[in-house]
């Protein structure tokens, strides 16, 4: 299945899933690609951003970001 990409209209938190679980800023107007997950749940789901696999969750992904069609983060 092709990843879905998803441009930020606000900033959101996400959460770096190295050993100390950091917490990270995803800035308004990145584009994210969904990795893992299905924005229609709730929970977690996992993104990449800047070639770094992150954890947020799927509200969020729904509420503060809007399907890019034809592009790629």
């Amino acid at each position: 299945m092709p990843q879905r990409t998803f441009k930020l209209k606000t900033s959101t938190l996400a959460i770096l899933s190295d050993d100390q679980r950091t917490m990270v800023t995803i800035p308004a107007s990145a584009l994210v690609a969904l990795v893992v997950g299905d924005i229609d749940e709730n929970g977690f789901v996992e993104v990449r951003y800047r070639h770094q696999l992150l954890i947020m969750f799927a509200e969020d992904l729904r509420s503060r970001g809007e399907r890019v069609w034809g592009q790629s983060a």
